[in-house]
């Protein structure tokens, strides 16, 4: 099926970001349960542009778990801002929000938690914090497609959310990422700075560059092999969880081995 949709693209002759992207978009916005999709190259560029969707710049302090991918706090430095390394839980490996609010200060526009490896914040925990701070929630999702928590799909629980489509998620485009929000405001800005900054000109059929921008846009090659995946989504789960419980009941007891936890109400991708 992949191959097939990708020879579909070359004949079509249209290879760039157009039609299959926007499949593949709406595919994961009625999986997620989140209203605005955008398919990025990657899940780097996609937290750029989160950050500068909610106006993170020079002055600014994000706070970022300690224990993550290297690019969760440069993208924070990219944008001029300064990264504030929080601990997580040796548990879940999840951030501390305990620390986290230590960490709080007047210059603090941000938190950018990590649902590690696919598993899920707890969003219950994550809300009561963001309301005691005023501070928005950028999570970085890289490799949680699938993973939820209490019924909601990760993705769907925080301001923004990015994820990743490197070839070591399951679900992957070669390379590429989504970027997931509800909020009207922050899709207009991250379609339009995806897009070279280009947004639809008020009561009339034209385009117009309103904005600085950049060309974050995911082709419809790499978007159909994300499509034919997204298809089978729930069975390539179920089957990712199925290895993970055998994995976890051969390991119970042996000496020396701590098994991770998932936040109660949580699942695990």
């Amino acid at each position: 099926d992949a191959l097939g949709r990708i020879e579909d693209v070359l004949s079509s002759g249209y290879m760039t970001e157009g039609p299959v992207t926007r499949e593949l978009e709406s595919m994961c916005s009625d999986y997620l349960g989140v209203s605005h999709v955008f398919a990025v190259c990657n899940c780097t560029v996609g937290l750029e542009a989160a950050l500068r969707a909610i106006g993170v710049g020079p002055g600014d302090e994000v706070i970022v778990p300690d224990y993550t991918y290297p690019a969760s706090a440069s993208v924070v430095a990219l944008v001029g801002a300064k990264p504030v390394l929080v601990d997580v839980n040796p548990s879940t490996m999840l951030i501390d929000l305990n620390k986290a609010a230590d960490a709080v200060t007047p210059a603090t526009k941000a938190i950018m938690p990590v649902s590690i490896f696919g598993n899920p914040l707890d969003y219950d925990a994550l809300k009561i914090f963001k309301d005691a701070n005023n501070l928005l929630v950028i999570e970085d999702a890289a490799c949680s497609i699938g993973a939820k928590f209490k019924g909601t799909m990760v993705g769907a629980g925080a301001d923004i959310t990015v994820f990743s489509m490197h070839p070591r998620k399951f679900i992957t485009t070669g390379e590429g990422g989504l970027i997931t929000t509800d909020n009207p405001e922050i899709a207009e800005f991250i379609d339009a700075y995806k897009h070279f900054g280009i947004k639809k000109a008020a009561n009339r059929g034209s385009m117009v560059f309103s904005m600085m921008g950049t060309n974050y846009k995911l082709s419809n090659i790499q978007s159909a092999l994300g499509v034919s995946q997204m298809k089978i989504v729930d069975t390539l789960l179920n089957r990712r969880i199925e290895i993970a419980e055998r994995y976890t009941e051969m390991l119970q007891g042996v000496p020396g081995i701590e098994i991770p936890t998932v936040p109660t109400g949580g699942r695990h991708s």
